[in-house]
């Protein structure tokens, strides 16, 4: 009997929604891609390895990485979606009687239980397809499928639906006879769990790279096995991704799209908060975000590509943006206020999308579908009274950075120093310099050790360093920090600017001296004060420098009173703000027209 030709499919497209770009995401200087070749390399019998990707000109990079490890490639001219006329296609080119398909976000497939179902296969030519049985428990072994052609042009034939056609032999759930499958039962070890191996989130990428990092040797194809009797004794890994919801047969991912006003003038606050934002609807709820970003620093959009999110080029309106893609909800983090148009013109665009604004007072939120205010200072005017069911308001909605949250580096300065630590932080712009001001003021104080983060945008950063070589305490001048945490982590009191990281320096317990950027913020500040995790020293501009000297030197000495801002804090805000509003976003419907307030 002539052998049957057999092929290996890598299944892969960067526009991933929920973590976009993943396929070719480094693990220890590799694709992730690389990880899934590197294992169906490992299955004998296979006489060429093909990757099937799509003509989308995001997928031009998976082309090349194609040629560069010698892998056959095909780019299917067809919806991007039509996974099984994707993976058809192939297979009709190869000339392949059987296959074995394997998606590009599983880097730990089984090679050896891909081995068990070719031999399975050549032990039983009536069998069209072989699987994993999950009859009495679901197994590890997710993300591959295992055929003869003739058994998948009946899939084929049979998946007529744009369901069917996206996930893969999702047609047998309805159709079980019409393919010959054969099952096979694996070692108890594969069936514990559950554990979440495919990467489909940040968290889940956050996994695989722990894995290997503390696995593999170098040289090594880390086997599954491995992986599972680890896990098995650490545990506390797997709490990376546990909460990362699985997306069901048949579910269509809601659509998000967040309008960012970021960079310049905005500073990065309303970003990492909406970077937050996108990681919960991502990981709670199976929502695929994007980004439409209103900014002139055409860095910010090429960083967040390159940190995975899918964010759209703003050539276009926002109601345009919105009209053409087609999405359920938007959510506007604007600075300036939404004016009554850009609602109404969302309105026009998408008539049943849901628009909430977050943290803004303009006249065009009175008639958006829900207002959040996410934090503890806000004061709503006074003509939302008749609308309070659709606002949320207060500490339990603050949503802290996701850098705050999932950036691993600077891990080191976290270490307790012999003497007070003193952080100072004037956000990421600084526009009136008070950063040299509030240096000037600290210069003379003694036995103490600064940490100073130097905006990324100061224009005279010289300036710091010459007020730093006078100083009689030890100086660190912070240049271009990715997490903050650490230093807060180490801080006995902190000097900063009103913000988002007035909320994480409360949820770090870090008793803080707050001052403004200008004379606007001091109502804010003052209200945010009364929660008791800070002190306002007021208008930066005004503040004098022996009363700032002052307020620092009392606080450092004074232990009770900064317990007690220690303890207000941590229970002003605690990590699952983000969680919350990505909650309110999702089962906020479309709420009926109502008229805007006269002003």
């Amino acid at each position: 009997m002539t052998a049957e030709k057999t092929i290996g499919i890598i299944i892969a497209r960067m526009a991933s929604t929920r973590l976009p770009g993943k396929a070719l995401r480094l693990i220890e200087g590799k694709p992730l891609l690389s990880y899934t070749l590197e294992r169906l390399k490992q299955v004998a019998g296979l006489d060429e390895i093909w990757l099937a990707t799509t003509q989308h000109p995001s997928d031009e990079p998976l082309m090349l990485w194609a040629v560069e490890n010698n892998v056959n490639a095909f780019a299917w001219p067809g919806e991007t979606d039509d996974l099984v006329g994707r993976v058809a296609s192939v297979v009709r080119k190869a000339g392949a009687e059987r296959f074995i398909a394997v998606l590009g976000d599983t880097p730990f497939v089984d090679s050896r239980f891909l081995n068990r179902c070719m031999t399975a296969m050549n032990e039983h030519p009536d069998w069209e397809s072989v699987s994993a049985d999950h009859s009495e428990k679901p197994s590890v072994h997710s993300g591959f499928l295992c055929y003869r052609t003739a058994g998948w042009q009946k899939v084929d034939a049979a998946s007529q639906t744009a369901h069917h056609r996206e996930h893969l032999a999702s047609i047998l759930s309805d159709k079980p006879d019409i393919v010959t499958v054969g099952h096979i039962k694996d070692d108890p070890l594969y069936y514990e769990g559950p554990y979440r191996l495919t990467v489909d989130t940040q968290p889940d990428f956050i996994l695989a790279t722990k894995l290997i990092e503390q696995l593999a040797q170098p040289g090594e194809i880390l086997s599954l096995e491995k992986i599972l009797l680890y896990l098995r004794d650490h545990p506390e890994l797997v709490e990376h991704n546990a909460h990362v919801r699985q997306r069901l047969a048949g579910e269509t991912s809601p659509k998000v799209l967040i309008a960012v006003q970021a960079g310049g003038k905005y500073g990065n606050g309303h970003l990492a908060r909406g970077k937050a934002l996108a990681r919960n609807l991502q990981e709670f709820f199976s929502a695929s975000v994007s980004f439409w970003l209103d900014t002139t620093y055409t860095i910010l959009r090429q960083e967040m590509l390159e940190e995975g999110y899918n964010v759209i080029e703003s050539s276009w309106s926002l109601p345009e943006t919105v009209r053409q893609g087609g999405y359920n909800k938007v959510v506007i983090d604007f600075q300036d206020p939404v004016p009554p148009s850009l609602v109404e013109g969302l309105r026009m665009a998408a008539p049943n999308t849901t628009v909430i604004p977050i943290d803004n007072n303009g006249m065009g939120c009175m008639v958006a579908d829900a207002v959040i205010f996410p934090n503890a200072h806000a004061c709503p005017d006074p003509r939302w009274a008749s609308r309070q069911e659709h606002i949320f308001q207060g500490a339990l909605y603050v949503i802290l950075g996701v850098n705050f949250l999932y950036n691993p580096q600077n891990e080191h300065l976290s270490k307790k120093l012999d003497c007070p630590a003193i952080l100072i932080t004037m956000g990421g712009v600084d526009p009136n310099r008070l950063s040299e001001k509030i240096l000037d003021a600290v210069k003379d104080i003694r036995d103490c050790h600064f940490d100073l983060v130097i905006p990324p945008q100061y224009p005279h950063p010289e300036e710091l360093e010459k007020i730093a070589t006078r100083m009689p305490s030890t100086i660190t001048l912070h240049w271009r920090l990715d997490n903050i945490r650490p230093l807060m982590q180490r801080a006995t009191v902190a000097v900063a600017t009103f913000g988002v990281t007035a909320y994480e320096l409360a949820h770090m317990g870090v008793p803080t001296i707050l001052i403004g950027h200008n004379a606007s913020q001091v109502p804010d500040i003052e209200r945010f004060c009364t929660h008791g995790s800070a002190t306002s020293m007021g208008d930066g501009e005004a503040v004098s420098p022996e009363a700032l000297c002052a307020q620092i030197t009392a606080l450092i000495q004074d232990t009770d009173k900064r317990n007690a801002m220690h303890e207000n804090g941590k229970q002003l805000v605690d990590m699952q703000g983000a969680y919350r509003v990505a909650e309110l976003v999702m089962m906020t419907e479309r709420a009926p027209t109502m008229p805007v307030p006269e002003a």
